[in-house]
This record gives structure tokens, sequence and C-alpha cells, in this order.
């Protein structure tokens, strides 16, 4: 049951202590756990303040282990430290909370009650519930789990340090935000940060946000897939004020949003009204954003639809199939096969269809030559009627190297001789 919890726990002691109290919860032994579970977490504190004392160079810490060495010289037998150093780590070093300090209080009063006889009626030794052990051992393991570093460090310690270390994990840098952070982080925390990354992301517009806006883009996503859609829907419904607050008049802040929405696209209808409103608004001034954005329609199919209907050029250029967005559009993952052959045809649409041969050219580039094993056999014998008729697609320069590519794959397929002859000879029509 805590056998996974206790492997992400880094110190080798106290995992092997935690180790050895799973052993003795699974045995029944709910005493001889309570009594081992109490000494695990003070030791496990310790260990971090000395770490927080040697590594960090935090000044509280140093005092606090001088204190205890002290005391430990003048009184060694006795055990009077072990409620100071929960005071101290709350109030001091402050790296456990007011809630942390006091449920492990209520522990260590419990551990008092298992290890010495209590005079009542038959002077009997206090017997713990499972369900009490349970919640201990849990309520313990994660604080075990938290790094040293990691308790210490506040919001702002994160983001200096995932700023000052992007360019060394920049192709892992998901992993290492989740290595380092994200998994030791309990639930409370974890909305944190999830609410605070969202507001520096899509709100916030100082120098720094601006020069970081990558980075935190890449650690709030790494955070959302961590924690998973269902935890972000109901933090954007509990919060709803604060993910609807969104800066909709920076373009580079839209453009993120964007970016972000098109992976987790969930998230735009839990946003307030007004938000959704002003968004869809900026959506359809931009040809590029309104061929991308499906997750402002109320369903991908309507998506396919409205891109099927817009033209391919037009006055108004915000009207017109953007060929960059549809090729980021065909490459999601989540397509399902009749999705992307719709795809398909908008892309064999935009070819032979192209009104300049710069046109052609990025179109072929961008949508046939790299889904060209994705088309059926009709879609390939429209390709090629499409090019017989029109100029724009056969008489232009890049034509001699991008149709042989056609034809190579045009002869994988079962087609009739008469129509492999028919496409051999359109795929070889060029300008002489």
């Amino acid at each position: 049951m805590f056998a996974e919890k206790i492997e992400l726990i880094q110190n080798t002691t106290i995992k092997a202590q935690f180790k050895e109290i799973n052993k003795c919860i699974e045995n029944e032994s709910y005493r001889a756990a309570i009594v081992l579970l109490w000494s695990t977490v003070v030791l496990d504190l310790i260990i971090k303040v000395q770490e927080l004392k040697d590594v960090y160079s935090v000044p509280a810490a140093g005092t606090v282990i001088d204190e205890l060495e002290k005391e430990w010289a003048d009184k060694p037998t006795s055990a009077e430290w072990e409620n100071k150093i929960l005071i101290d780590c709350r109030d001091r070093i402050q790296n456990i909370s007011q809630v942390q300090c006091e449920t492990l209080s209520h522990l260590h009063k419990i551990r008092h009650l298992c290890a010495h006889p209590v005079k009542d009626a038959t002077w009997d030794l206090y017997k713990p519930k499972r369900n009490e052990i349970l919640y201990f051992f849990e309520y313990a393991i994660d604080m075990a789990i938290v790094p040293a570093y990691l308790n210490k460090k506040n919001f702002g310690d994160f983001l200096e340090d995932i700023s000052k270390n992007y360019p060394v994990y920049e192709n892992e840098f998901a992993k290492y935000v989740e290595d380092k952070y994200f998994k030791f982080l309990d639930q409370n925390s974890r909305k944190y940060y999830l609410k605070n990354l969202w507001k520096i992301c899509f709100k916030l517009n100082d120098v720094e946000c601006q020069k970081n806006r990558k980075i935190n883009i890449c650690a709030l996503e790494s955070l959302m897939k961590l924690v998973g859609e269902e935890f972000v829907k109901i933090e954007i419904l509990n919060n709803n004020k604060v993910f609807s607050d969104i800066e909709l008049t920076d373009p580079e802040i839209i453009s993120s949003y964007i970016q972000l929405s098109v992976k987790m696209p969930y998230n735009y209808r839990l946003l307030e009204e007004i938000t959704q409103i002003g968004i869809k608004n900026i959506v359809s001034k931009s040809s590029y954003y309104a061929t991308l954005c499906f997750f402002i329609q109320p369903s991908f199919e309507k998506h396919l639809e409205l891109l099927e209907q817009r033209p391919l050029w037009d006055e108004d250029d915000a009207k017109i199939i953007d060929i960059k967005a549809l090729s980021e559009l065909i490459k999601r993952n989540d397509l399902s096969s009749i999705e992307k052959i719709r795809i398909v045809s908008i892309a064999i649409r935009c070819y032979i269809k192209a009104y300049s041969y710069d046109y052609a050219d990025d179109v072929f580039k961008l949508l046939i030559v790299p889904n060209l094993p994705c088309f059926t056999d009709d879609q390939i014998i429209c390709l090629v009627d499409g090019i017989e008729n029109n100029h724009e697609t056969y008489e232009r320069k890049g034509s001699r190297s991008d149709h042989p590519k056609i034809l190579e794959e045009v002869k994988k397929r079962n087609f009739d001789q008469s129509v492999l002859e028919k496409m051999e000879y359109v795929l070889s029509l060029k300008l002489y």
C-alpha cells in the first residue's frame, strides 16, 4: 500500500526506517509502529535541519543545531529536545506548518501512551487502532518525501532555480521540474504552485515574467500533466476568478495561453464567460488562431466543419485557412482516423487550389509530403487530378523534386495500370 511512496524518500536511513515501520504494521504490531514512527519523524527533521545548515547555509538551521548539540551535551538522557525541534522547525526555520506541527505533537502524545503504562484501573498500555496508525504513517511519509531544500524554498526561489537551470535541462526540462519539485509536493502545495504559475504565465507582465514566460509555461504544463485533468478542473472551478483573470491585451500572453490550451483544451470552457468571449474574439481576428483553436468550438467536429467552409483566399486575411496552423493541427496524437482524413482533404484543397507558386511550395512542404502515407486512395486520385488542372502546382520549380514523392507513394498502392499511367503522366508535367 505504501511501498511506492516510501521509495520516493531520498534519505536512505529514513527510507529504511519507514520500511521497518511498514513491517510492524503488516504484523499488527501497532504500538511498536507508533514508537518507531515518532523516532523516525524526529530523526528526519534533524537530518533536514542539518542539511539546511551544511548545504544551504540557512542561519536559523545553524543556530538550532548548535542549541541542540549543547542540550545533548548538558542533558544526554533527556528527551525534552524532541518537542523543541518541532517548535523550532515551525517558528524559526519555517520548514513545517502549524498544522504539521500540531499533528506531530499529537503523534508524540500517542507515542508516550504506547511506550509507558497508563495509570488507570489496570495499568494498561494504549492500544492504537489500525486506522490511527495508518493515518500517522501516511502523514509522516508525505512529510519525509519532501526534500530539505523544498521545505525551505519558497515559490520565488523555485522560479529563480528553474530560470537558472532551464538552459542546462532544456531538452528534459519537464523531467527536471517533476523530479526535483512537483512529485514531492503535497496536495495543497500543488494547488498553490498551479494557481501561481498560471498567474505569472497569463496575468503578470513585469520584466522577469516576460523574460521567463517560456520557462514558466513549460513548468506549468509539466505540473498540469502530473496532477491530471480532473485535479486542474477542480482547481479552476474553485478559483474561477483567479484562473479567468488572463491579460487579453498582451499578444505574447495570448499566444502562450493558446499554445497551452491546444495541448490541454479542457480549461477554456471552465473560465468565466466574459473571458471566453474575449479569447474567442481575439481568435476570430487571426487566420492562424482561427485555424488552430478548436477548443473554442463546442466540439472538434464543429471546428472541422468550419474549416471546410473557410475560403483559401479572401480580402480579409483572418477568414482564410492558415496552412502552418493546419499543419500543427494534423500532428495531434488524439485525432481519430476520420478526423485526420478530413484534415488531409482540407490540405489537398489548399494545394490543388493554390493561387501562387510560393503558396503551393509551402502547402506541399507543410501538409502534403509529411502526410502522404495517411492519404486514402481516393484522396491520392483527387490530389493528382487537381494537380493536372492547376498550373500553379505543376509549373512551379519545386514540383520537379516534390511530385516524384507522390509517385513513390502511388506505386506502393494497388492502382489499376491505366490509373497509374495517368498519374505518371500528370506528375511528370513541368514548366519547360
